[in-house]
């Protein structure tokens, strides 16, 4: 997915995770002083144990260039990812 973004301009994706098992979303930010990342889990709009929540990913501009951003949903003992999202985050 490629995010469009102007110097101090803000975008906020949504990654929708399972209420159990064990897996959150883990973020891969190249370039920290370029892209600001700051998250907040969003509670399930369900009661049901277990329901899924959402986390939300602001992404900030602070630099102009090309950055990939990676997402990837896995358990914290695990190697492999259950989903990988990669993000081109192009700034201008």
């Amino acid at each position: 997915m490629r995010i469009e973004l102007h110097i101090g301009e803000s975008k906020t994706i949504l990654l929708q995770k399972e209420g159990v098992g064990g897996y959150n979303w883990l973020l891969q930010n190249p370039d920290e002083e370029s892209l600001q990342i700051s998250t907040k889990i969003l509670p399930a709009k369900s009661k049901l144990i277990g329901a899924g929540a959402v986390l939300e990913v602001k992404i900030t501009a602070s630099k102009i260039g090309i950055f990939i951003l990676s997402a990837t949903y896995r358990r914290s003992w695990e190697k492999q990812a259950a989903k990988v999202q990669q993000y081109e985050v192009v700034v201008t």
